[in-house]
Parts: C-alpha cells; structure tokens; sequence
C-alpha cells in the first residue's frame, strides 16, 4: 500500500542534486551522468527497492543499488567520452599528416556507433 508520507530516495530531483554534488566536490567536472538510463534498464528492480525502503526502511540496500548505478554510468560515459577523443584525435592526426580525415558521414557513422 502506497503511504503519501513516506520518503522517495533520488527522485528525479534527487538523480540531478547527486550530479550537481559530484561536480561541486570535484569529482565530475561537468554534469554528465545520465542515471535516468539505468534507472530504466532496471525499473523492476527500482521499483522494488523503492517499495521495500516505503514498507521496511531498507535504505541500505537501495543505497548500494544507487550508487552502483552512479559507477555504471560514470564508466559508461568515461568510455563514450574516450571513444569520440580517440575518434577527433585520430581525424587531426590525418589532417596534420594531409590526409583526408574521411568523408563527413564515415565520421558520423563512428560517432553514432560510439554512442548507441
């Protein structure tokens, strides 16, 4: 049964304030952490826990679930943003030694596969 009173760990607002808390202790320098994805490759799981935290106060539990969610996504997007460096760096060095760096929808083509 819902209870209207209990608390809702890292809402929507609370997945943002955890970005803005990292970038302020200078452990991310922007705010790129996307957890809404894992939240959503997760959902049952979420939702679980989140109900358990409303009945039982297992907020332990749905700490640990948080944060491996804040380490999945920050390796995530270290490795995309790795890849496009790697991908810009490998086009300068190309055009530095005056060779086409590719035709512009190669270099898409990379960047979307990168990506997704």
């Amino acid at each position: 049964m819902y209870n209207s009173k209990a608390p809702i760990p890292f809402g929507r607002l609370g997945r943002l304030l955890v970005t803005l808390f990292l970038c302020s202790e200078g452990v991310l320098s922007q705010p790129l952490l996307y957890l809404s994805l894992h939240l959503k490759r997760n959902r049952e799981t979420y939702y679980r826990l989140l109900q358990e935290v409303r009945e039982r106060g297992t907020w332990e539990t749905w700490l640990e679930f948080f944060l491996d969610g804040v380490a999945e996504t920050a390796q995530q997007a270290f490795k995309t943003a790795k890849q496009i460096t790697d991908l810009l760096l490998e086009d300068r060095a190309k055009i530095a030694a005056g060779q086409r760096a590719g035709p512009c929808c190669a270099s898409t083509r990379k960047c979307r596969k990168i990506l997704t």
